[in-house]
């Protein structure tokens, strides 16, 4: 045989041996992956639950029973998100939070221990657990987060721990088939839509430690029959009890001050209400829809009230004389009666609700009362032929729209012990030339003098925390020079970056707000912040899409919902430990962000994306 004969038999023996120990390699991969992931198994680090991973034969199985192992201290955001196949989950003592949307869609799952060593339930942690029949939450949980148990249509039964003092937003929304809910002692707040469209719910009973019931909670409760408010209530906010069609009666102690728009609106049964004397506020369309309205009698004048509360103008008189006995003017109580021209108000009068002349186009006289405390927002929108109005003196908040287009407005004297004037307070207000803003205002929002194009001097007499942009299309803005980086300045308030094509601003020393939308859309890559900053507005930063690093000073107090909306290319973003709050959604639309260094306190009142590396100020 010849060499090179032998030297291909070599070859061809080691080549087919390379061949066989890479199909035996990929085999052993193949088979590897499919006992892997032949059945479900728990992705763990440093005894928190990270991932489920569903096996290959679990996929099309819907009653799977979990066992999480002992010594399991956390399950982590999203761990089980989305898992309809298992329906039993036994969670060990050692297991102290579980975190947001840990079971969010799991539609499937029936069965839930919740342990006694549990402290903290986060937000949306079991919304949309469509099956869960009962909930028992142990007395160890002081924590439950927003949404927790939205959507957990088969609930019947729910447990509260005496140790829980706050019931979040929307904590138990569409909970539709639960029937009874019993109160902690303990419990201070029940927030906006916690108990909205419980359909089944019958009997609630609240503790006297209640103060306030705030918007949405029991709205939609259809089954609702019987309500034991607290003796200590306040407040029952916007359409509270909404939508209550088997409520018949609603008993309010000597304690309620101020009834929302909307708060027992189509309340269809309500029959029998007890009005006390202490209440000073009442919203629009209070108790629309109600047997009880629909009996209130009209009198001569066509005025629909109820002891000292005035609900409706239900003709559209020209000239109104109100009752002397009337201390409060509801909401919407003459909103768009466009005849209305002249209103003699109570010397009495303590309050006017929102929208209450709203639309009054030909309404040219009328002169409030010292005696009001407080006028609600939108209050005289539109009243186009109305020419001077004085504020009382006891005035400490204008809100939102309260004088919006009163186009015949050419002077406005604003109360000495006002604090804050709300967004379009005076919007539209053509004629006003000048304002001066009392040294007690704190806080003036985002176009509260917009479109008053001929007001060309404004004096402060103080220093306000936050000015938005508040003063666009007058002649007074119009007048304000940007500094060397193209930014416009109230005093040391940062109201908008106007040439959005600038790359790097650097804020002058001193400056303590950024307004709402301030570097909004801008081209922005780098902004250097100044030493005294304290609040940043609403979407300040948003659609910054070069921004990449965010370094916020310290000392800085308070950063806005939505300050860094849809940064497309943001990957770093620094929190000092001074932050005291923060609003909603502030990294919304933020995905590339790697880095975020915030005090945990803080972290906790932000929605992170999966990528991101959370670190800690100590």
């Amino acid at each position: 045989m010849k060499v090179h004969d032998v030297l291909r038999d070599v070859y061809m023996k080691s080549k087919y041996k390379i061949f066989g120990i890479i199909i035996v390699g990929i085999i052993t991969v193949f088979l590897s992956y499919i006992a892997l992931n032949f059945r479900w198994h728990l992705v763990l680090r440093d005894n928190k639950v990270i991932e489920y991973k569903a096996g290959l034969v679990d996929k099309n199985i819907r009653n799977l029973t979990i066992y999480i192992p002992e010594g399991t201290t956390e399950i982590m955001d999203d761990a089980f998100s989305g898992c309809k196949s298992i329906e039993k989950v036994y969670i060990p003592e050692s297991v102290k939070i579980i975190h947001r949307r840990a079971f969010i869609g799991c539609k499937n799952l029936k069965v839930i221990n919740l342990p006694e060593s549990l402290e903290k339930i986060d937000r949306d942690a079991f919304n949309g657990c469509t099956s869960l029949e009962v909930i028992r939450i142990p007395e160890s949980v002081e924590y439950i987060g927003e949404s927790a148990f939205s959507g957990c249509t088969d609930v019947k039964e729910i447990s509260l721990p005496q140790s829980l003092k706050k019931i979040k937003e929307m904590t138990f929304f569409g909970c539709e088939n639960l029937n009874n809910i019993e109160f902690p002692q303990n419990i201070t707040d029940i927030e906006m839509g916690a108990f909205m469209g419980c359909e089944n719910l019958e009997v609630v009973k609240l503790p006297d430690t209640l103060s306030r019931i705030e918007d949405y909670v029991f709205s939609g409760c259809k089954a609702l029959r019987e309500v034991v408010l607290p003796n200590n209530l306040k407040y029952i906010d916007d359409a509270a009890f909404n939508g209550c069609t088997s409520l018949s009666s609603i008993y309010l102690s000597d304690s309620v001050e101020g009834l929302g728009y909307n708060a027992f609106g189509e309340c269809t049964k309500l029959s029998e209400i007890n009005i006390p004397d202490s209440i000073s506020r009442v919203g629009a369309y209070c108790f629309e829809g109600t047997e009880w309205y629909k009996k209130l009698p009209v009198d001569s004048e066509g005025l629909k009230y109820y002891k000292h509360i005035l609900f409706q103008s239900t003709y559209n008189m020209k000239d109104v004389l109100i009752p002397t006995e009337i201390t409060v003017i509801a909401g919407g109580a003459f909103m768009g009666n466009d005849e209305l021209k002249s209103v003699v108000l109570s010397d009495r009068l303590k309050s006017i609700g929102e929208y209450a002349f709203s639309g009054c186009s030909k309404l040219y006289n009328i002169a409030i009362p010292e005696t009001v405390r407080y006028i609600g927002s939108s209050a005289f929108s539109n009243c186009k032929s109305l020419e001077n109005i004085s504020i009382p003196k006891h005035i400490t908040h204008i809100y939102n729209n309260t004088f919006e287009n009163c186009e015949k407005f050419q002077h406005i004297e604003l109360p000495q012990g006002l604090e804050y004037i709300g967004k379009e307070a005076f919007k539209g207000c053509t004629l006003i030339k000048k304002t001066v803003i009392p040294k007690n205002v704190k806080q003036i929002d985002d176009g509260a003098f917009s479109l008053c194009i001929n007001l060309e001097n404004v004096e402060f007499e103080g220093e306000p925390l936050y000015i938005g942009n508040s003063f666009y299309d007058t002649k007074y803005y119009n007048s304000i020079k940007e500094d060397g980086y193209s930014c416009k300045y109230i005093g040391n308030h940062l109201i908008e970056l106007v040439d959005k094509k600038r790359g790097k601003v650097i804020i002058k020393d001193g400056t303590i707000s950024i307004a709402n939308k301030a570097f909004s859309q801008s081209k922005i890559r780098k902004i250097v912040f100044s030493k005294e900053l304290k609040i940043i507005g609403e979407s300040a930063l948003g659609h910054c899409y070069r921004l990449e690093d965010v370094e916020f000073p310290n000392g800085l107090i308070y950063i806005s919902k939505l300050c860094l909306i849809d940064c497309r290319n943001l990957k770093r973003v620094y929190i000092p430990k001074s932050v005291e709050d923060v609003g909603e959604s502030i990294l919304l639309g933020s995905g590339n962000v790697k880095e975020v260094i915030v005090s945990k306190e803080i972290a906790e009142k932000i929605d992170f994306y999966e990528n991101v590396k959370v670190r800690y100020i100590d």
